[in-house]
């Protein structure tokens, strides 16, 4: 099954009382647990952090596809 950056990390049935949240997408949830991992290194740049992070995700997404 491919995986795709926009997919929902936690799918959740809907409702029509829900109105339809969905919460975060693979790829924002990938990229929010990398984060944690550079931010407890110490990171001091969170320009460069949230950047790195967002790379590591893509890179996982990549990897689970292949």
């Amino acid at each position: 099954m491919m995986t795709k950056p926009q997919d929902q990390a936690f799918p959740v049935p809907t409702t029509e009382h829900d109105g339809g949240h969905f919460g975060l997408t693979k790829r924002e949830h990938f990229a929010a647990l990398a984060l944690q991992g550079i931010a407890s290194r110490g990171a001091t740049d969170p320009k460069y952090a949230a950047i790195s992070a967002v790379m590591y995700a893509d890179a996982l997404i990549a990897a689970l596809n292949e």
